[in-house]
């Protein structure tokens, strides 16, 4: 499968069985990507629709934060989270949760094919934002430095 179904809320046992096939683990401040292959279909503006993306449920990036600390999530499509949301009281669950909650960044439609094609699955990753006084987001230069390979 090249995406993700539309909406489709990635859960903590997605993550877990992405984990043992690709036979790495999460330790405390890592960052963590999550492929929906979303961005395969940018910029078909009748397939890549921002309002029914698959991405994080929110048990997802509570197990990520709260149960593997990691620092700050980032994926492929427009939101990080699935849309549209499951929760009738807030639009955006998983942004409240972490940004409001938790204090975690957010990075949104990276492009994550070539790590995925490569199996490229740990590496050094590097933000280089823009210094923008009372911003509450930025472009970032986002940089992945290959540490291992796992074929």
């Amino acid at each position: 499968m090249a995406h993700l179904p539309t909406s489709y809320s990635i859960t903590v046992a997605d993550l877990q069985e992405a984990l043992k096939k690709q036979r790495t683990t999460l330790r405390p401040g890592d960052v963590v990507l999550t492929r929906t292959g979303l961005m395969t279909l940018w910029p078909d503006e009748s397939k890549y629709r921002l309002a029914d993306q698959a991405g994080l449920s929110l048990e997802a990036a509570r197990w990520l934060v709260e149960g593997q600390k990691a620092m700050l999530l980032g994926a492929d499509n427009f939101g990080v989270e699935s849309f549209p949301s499951k929760d009738s009281v807030n639009f955006v669950p998983v942004h409240a949760y972490l940004l409001a909650e938790q204090g975690v960044s957010l990075l949104e439609a990276l492009w994550l094919e070539e790590l995925a094609k490569d199996q490229v699955y740990e590496f050094l990753f590097i933000a280089a934002p823009l210094k923008m006084r009372g911003a509450t987001a930025s472009p970032i230069r986002p940089l992945a430095i290959s540490i291992r390979r796992n074929y």
